[in-house]
């Protein structure tokens, strides 16, 4: 005997009829990554007004032969197939469940009514921290020129409208985005043509170079957020704050303190722009990666303690990240593979790579890590040649220094793989 869910796991198609219990076999197709063919034109698919159901699954109508339909379906490229299952697990995240069909069925009324949902609850850091202003200079240097470094006038991140939520409405629903929420920005926003700064309608007044003024701009003025991750390190931590000091397009610097155990104490370097501390309930890896209401720009650079960098190799990689913003944008690479038929994490001089470490990354500040990066963009990361050496100091130490360090890691890759139903990476 072999259960349903058991005999739709084996098999590449599943057939369905129009029946009273259809939404009930599409969606237990969908989950088990069966790719549903449906022998009808006429039976309607859940909110098939938004969701593009040809990337999940076939229809046919119902005179179509079965072996006509297998000769077609036979001649299927595997990339293809693992598409149509990759789409067919995202739909089914909208309808799986009823917190899910809640949300779905919200956004889509939303959508129709011309209504924008609330945006992300963001983590607040007013409350129970401290903003560190006296550590902020009052002067701004004049040895970089104020339209390249961006330092004479702060530039936020954009907000959409409805009308631009409409206009990209099908990239957000038909990829694993979440739609409860409305997005703050949308990163999927197409440059400008080259020289469009020279044209009424589509001209800059404030912009900062990013490259030769001739050439044009593609996009608006925009600056980057520096977020750090430190625990008991600050002698390293003094070295980054005064590598970042007088940086181009620096926004703001803010620095997660990660050791509950005790505070910083008010020795630190002084900065051309605002520094900011955070301190967390709990020691987490994950605390740099939360929303926190005080980053106020679309890139965000996720950097370690123990970073060594110049101005120019931070610059040329958030002008790499401002043409790839649905990448991940870094320096420090590690590269996934296949052993016994599991995946496993590793580190060597091999060409390939497939993860961006987020020591030292550009990233969009609504999206991160690179399994997920991978899900939704189905692009892989884009990695940077550092001129100066990746750490400050030559022992390995913290995590990445012990000796299941990536066995560990290999482990998280085992498990990021069975939860999204396949390895992502690319």
């Amino acid at each position: 005997y072999i259960s349903l869910e058991q005999a739709l796991r084996d098999s590449t198609f599943c057939l369905l009829e129009s029946s009273w219990n259809f939404q009930y076999e599409l969606l237990s197709s969908l989950r088990a990554g069966c790719i549903p063919v449906v022998r009808s034109l006429m039976q309607p698919l859940p909110f098939e007004d938004t969701l593009d159901w040809k990337r999940a699954l076939f229809t046919f109508p119902k005179g179509r032969s079965v072996e006509s339909l297998w000769e077609i379906l036979g001649k299927m490229e595997k990339e293809e197939v693992l598409e149509m299952r990759r789409m067919g697990r995202i739909f089914a995240n909208r309808l799986e469940h009823v917190n899910a069909l809640a949300d779905t069925l919200i956004a889509a009324l939303a959508e129709r009514l011309k209504l924008i949902l609330p945006h992300f609850t963001m983590v607040s850091t007013r409350e129970n921290n401290v903003y560190l202003s006296h550590f902020q200079d009052t002067f701004i240097t004049t040895d970089i020129p104020a339209n390249s470094s961006g330092a004479t006038k702060r530039i936020l991140s954009r907000t959409k409208t409805a009308s631009a939520l409409g206009m990209y409405s099908y990239s957000r629903w038909n990829s694993g985005r979440v739609l409860r929420n409305a997005p703050t920005v949308m990163f999927d926003t197409p440059m400008l043509p080259n020289g469009a700064h020279y044209f009424n309608g589509t001209k800059v007044l404030d912009f900062s170079l990013t490259s030769h003024i001739a050439i044009g701009l593609t996009r608006d003025a925009e600056q980057f957020t520096v977020v750090i991750l430190t625990f008991n390190r600050d002698a390293s931590l003094v070295t980054v704050l005064k590598l970042l000091n007088n940086c181009p397009y620096l926004n703001k610097v803010i620095i997660v303190w990660n050791n509950p155990d005790r505070k910083p104490g008010d020795a630190w370097p002084t900065l051309h722009v605002p520094i900011e501390f955070i301190f967390p309930e709990k020691n987490s890896l994950l605390n740099r990666f939360l929303p926190y209401d005080s980053i106020e720009t679309e890139a965000i650079v996720s950097l370690d303690d123990d970073q060594n960098f110049s101005h120019s190799e931070l610059v040329f990689a958030f002008r790499v990240w401002r043409e790839h913003r649905d990448r991940l944008v870094g320096f420090p690479e590690r590269y996934t593979y296949m052993k016994s038929g599991k995946g496993k994490y590793g580190l060597g001089s091999v060409c390939e790579y497939s993860l961006i470490l987020t020591g030292f990354t550009f990233l969009h500040k609504d999206i991160a890590m690179n399994f997920l990066v991978a899900h939704l963009s189905r692009k892989p990361p884009v990695r940077m040649i550092k001129k100066t050496s990746s750490e400050q100091g030559k022992k390995m130490s913290g995590l990445s220094g012990k000796s299941t360090h990536y066995s560990v890691r290999s482990d998280c890759v085992q498990l990021f793989s069975e939860i999204y139903g396949y390895n992502p990476l690319l």
